[in-house]
């Protein structure tokens, strides 16, 4: 009889915690990315002042995430994000593509340090799925292998409709305005 209670209690209470999550409000259903976590350190503001080519090398994986093919992937959409803004951008910066790496005058590099999935009751159907996606790097000066900048970038996704892919190319377009910001400001 005990355990029968005990087994009810449970499901009553199970039932009542996800009856609540049906009444959250949502305002839409379009992804929702926060910029998280922003930062940026010019060692050499008179050489970045002067822009010209860059090659962009796919990001790797940092310490405590796993190397995968979505990791991959996640890598190509940062390189991708970051081209387009600064290729559309009207700067004196241009990205260059690996056939012509050899001739840039900057090498952007960096890791991909956090991928973190939702666990435990986010996972379920009702809970939330917010994913973190986490990246910091540096720009250095080919022919001096002199670092330029230190940058770092982190973005969370409280949408269900966002990936990681997407992330990525946020944190890409935000990596390449905050090169392109710290190149004007200097």
């Amino acid at each position: 009889m005990l355990n029968r209670k005990k087994i009810i209690s449970l499901l009553f209470l199970c039932l009542l915690v996800g009856g609540c999550a049906w009444f959250k409000k949502e305002k839409s259903d379009a992804p929702v990315t926060q910029r998280h976590d922003e930062s940026n350190k010019i060692i050499d503001a008179a050489r970045l002042k002067q822009g010209g080519t860059i090659f962009i090398v796919p990001f790797k994986a940092g310490p405590n995430v796993a190397a995968t093919p979505q990791l991959d992937r996640i890598a190509l959409m940062i390189v991708k994000g970051m081209a387009e803004q600064i290729n559309q951008s009207q700067s004196p910066f241009r990205v260059l593509s690996a056939e012509n790496k050899d001739y840039a005058d900057f090498i952007i590099q960096g890791h991909i340090t956090k991928l973190t999935e939702p666990q435990g009751l986010k996972k379920w159907p009702l809970g939330k799925k917010e994913k973190i996606l986490a990246a910091m790097g540096y720009m250095i000066e080919q022919k001096t292998r002199k670092k330029i900048l230190i940058f770092s970038q982190q973005k969370r996704s409280l949408s269900k409709g966002q990936g990681y892919e997407d992330l990525g190319l946020g944190i890409g377009s935000d990596l390449a305005e905050s090169i392109l910001e710290a190149q004007r400001s200097h």
